[in-house]
């Protein structure tokens, strides 16, 4: 008995044996044991190996330059596939040529069945067939067919077949160089990485502008002195008749018409003082009238007192007398006659103010009109003047 119950293994001893083995099992499937997964190749390489292409990742078809031919035999037809770029860039069309001896027979009535654009061409894009560029060799016949890639570098063609009737022709695969926008040994290390903004300095052309408000000012201001020159200037009120004839008087005393001799000379500025005054300050056109005509006026006018008119008449007669008839006075008798025209402003004195101008107003009285026959007493005194130096040239000589 005592045998058989060392035998028998205790239910304690089993429940603790079965609970460490299921624990032991746990331990050695859970996550902390578990191996890490392998990390990628790629993230191992340095940063300037992912950009270089490895001898795995090369194509391993031959290269395709421009100009070489790929014979192809369609049923014992031979033809030959040629690559026309010189050289094949990214997004511009890759044109290959397909040359069949003209000497097969039929051969001018077949035309080669080329990939479909829903076919796929490896990184390349089908276009479709074109006319040939160039006229073909002597001998043969030409077709285009035209495909076109994105991507850069050595691109790999893949075999694609051509059907020529009943016959088909597979092209074997090629690599081909594509030169990228940028060139064909750019890298993306040849850039700079995008950078913050630079200040770009900015070329004020400050000489020109100084120059530009310089001649801008100088323009405004011959602007304004053009202005300021020809502005309405105020007339200057008229000088009173008697004023003006006094002056006159005092002009021809002081000069020496009469010590010289020149009775005639001072006469006539005598009298055409006398009648410039009449003139001024009646308003009577003197210097058109003769004598007579410029007495009648004279004793015809409503402002003219009649004494005046008399003694005025009197002193161009007399003074007709020395300038048409050759009477020659005195000095001093010429010196009364001074005085009695002096005497004479004195006594008519200045023209009264002029009543408020209204369009009834007679027409002499216009200020036009008196600078007018002013101007015309001046030439006719000139003129007058140049007779009377003639007649004392000839006085002289006699």
């Amino acid at each position: 008995m005592n045998q058989e119950r060392s035998i028998i293994p205790r239910p304690k001893t089993v429940l603790a044996m079965v609970f460490a083995f299921s624990i032991g099992s746990a331990a050695s499937s859970g996550p902390g044991v578990q191996d890490a997964p392998p990390m990628p190749s790629t993230m191992l390489a340095p940063p300037g190996s992912m950009n270089e292409p490895t001898a795995e990742d090369a194509p391993s078809s031959p290269p395709w330059r421009p100009g070489d031919a790929i014979e192809l035999d369609f049923d014992g037809t031979p033809a030959r596939l040629v690559l026309q770029n010189t050289p094949a860039e990214v997004g511009l069309p890759v044109r290959l040529r397909l040359e069949i001896d003209s000497d097969t027979p039929a051969s001018g009535e077949l035309r080669p069945v080329w990939p479909t654009r829903d076919q796929p061409l490896g990184e390349f894009e089908i276009l479709g067939s074109v006319p040939p560029a160039s006229a073909p060799t002597a001998g043969t016949v030409a077709f285009a067919w035209e495909i076109r890639t994105f991507a850069s570098g050595v691109v790999e063609l893949p075999a694609f077949g051509i059907r020529l009737g009943t016959a088909d022709a597979q092209t074997p695969a090629r690599s081909m160089e594509v030169a990228s926008v940028t060139g064909l040994d750019a890298t993306p290390e040849t850039y700079r990485d995008i950078s913050g903004a630079v200040d770009v300095p900015i070329d004020r052309p400050w000489p020109v502008l100084w120059i530009t408000l310089s001649l801008l000012a100088a323009a405004l201001i011959g602007f304004l002195l053009v202005r300021w020159w020809r502005r309405p200037r105020p007339t200057p009120p008229p000088v009173p008749a008697d004023t003006w004839a006094l002056a006159r008087l005092d002009e021809l005393a002081a000069g020496d018409d009469l010590p010289r001799g020149r009775v005639n000379r001072f006469y006539i500025g005598l009298t055409d003082i006398a009648r410039d005054f009449m003139e001024r300050r009646y308003g009577i056109a003197a210097p058109d009238r003769t004598t007579p005509e410029f007495i009648r006026e004279a004793g015809r006018h409503p402002e003219v007192d009649p004494e005046h008119a008399r003694l005025l008449g009197n002193l161009l007669r007399s003074a007709d007398l020395v300038k048409f008839a050759g009477d020659r006075p005195a000095s001093t008798e010429a010196g009364r006659d001074l005085q009695l025209v002096r005497d004479f402003v004195h006594k008519v004195g200045p023209r009264p103010a002029p009543p408020e101008i209204t369009s009834s107003n007679p027409a002499s009285d216009s200020p036009t009109e008196n600078v007018a026959s002013r101007s015309h007493s001046h030439h006719r005194r000139r003129a007058v003047d140049e007779a009377v130096d003639g007649l004392d040239r000839l006085e002289e000589r006699s």
